[in-house]
C-alpha cells in the first residue's frame, strides 16, 4: 500500500483505499461530495471520501492495518485531514440503479466512481427531493464542466418524478437547472 501523508491527494486516497479493500476482495465505489470535488477540479471542497460497499463488517479489517482508526462507519488516519465514510448498497440515485461506473487512474493506482451525469444526477435528486440548493449548485458546478448527457438528465427526471408522484415539479426543477447552466429551459 503506497503511504498516506499530508500531501496525498483527494484522488490518491482514493486510490489506496480502494486498492486495499480490493487486496481483501472488497468492492467499493466512490459518491457522494468527493465526487463533485474531482469533476469541479476542487472548485467544490469537501473532507470526507464516501464509498458504497457491499462488506461493510470486512472494511476494517481491510484498512486498520494501514493505520486506519474507525469509529462506526467513519474511518481516519493520521496523516491526512479527509474522514473516510463507508455506505450500505444500494448504488443507486433515486430508483435509478447504477450499472456503470467510471474507473479513475492516478499514481496511487485506481478507483471507481460515479460518471460525471450521475454525479450530476445525485446532486439533482437532492434538491428534487429536498429543496437543496447547494446541491443544485453543485449540480451546475459539475454540468460545466464536465461532458454529461443532458437527454439522460432529462429521461432520469421526468422517471424518477412519475415514480414519486412529483413529475411537474421536478421538471420545473429540471428547468431552473438548465437556466442555471444558460440554456433555454
Amino acid at each position: 500500500m503506497k503511504e498516506i501523508s499530508p500531501k496525498t491527494t483527494r484522488a490518491e486516497l482514493a486510490s489506496i483505499v480502494s486498492e486495499a479493500l480490493r487486496g481483501h476482495g472488497i468492492d467499493s465505489v466512490l459518491v457522494g461530495g468527493s465526487v463533485v470535488s474531482l469533476y469541479s477540479k476542487g472548485k467544490y471542497v469537501t473532507h470526507d471520501l464516501d464509498f458504497v460497499t457491499a462488506e461493510l463488517k470486512r472494511v476494517r479489517a481491510a484498512l486498520e492495518p494501514a493505520g486506519f482508526e474507525f469509529v462506526g462507519r467513519l474511518a481516519s488516519h493520521v496523516s491526512t485531514d479527509y474522514i473516510l465514510d463507508f455506505v450500505a448498497p444500494p448504488l443507486a440515485i433515486g430508483n435509478k440503479p447504477i450499472e456503470k461506473t467510471s474507473l479513475k487512474k492516478n499514481r496511487a493506482g485506481s478507483f471507481r466512481t460515479l460518471t460525471a451525469t450521475d454525479c450530476v444526477l445525485d446532486r439533482l435528486a437532492s434538491y428534487y427531493f429536498w429543496n437543496d440548493e447547494q446541491a443544485l449548485e453543485q449540480a451546475v458546478l459539475v454540468a460545466t464542466m464536465q461532458k454529461i448527457d443532458m437527454a439522460e438528465v432529462e429521461r432520469w427526471t421526468r422517471a424518477e418524478g412519475t415514480v414519486v408522484g412529483a413529475a411537474t415539479r421536478f421538471v420545473d426543477k429540471l428547468k431552473i437547472f438548465r437556466t442555471r447552466l444558460g440554456e433555454r429551459p
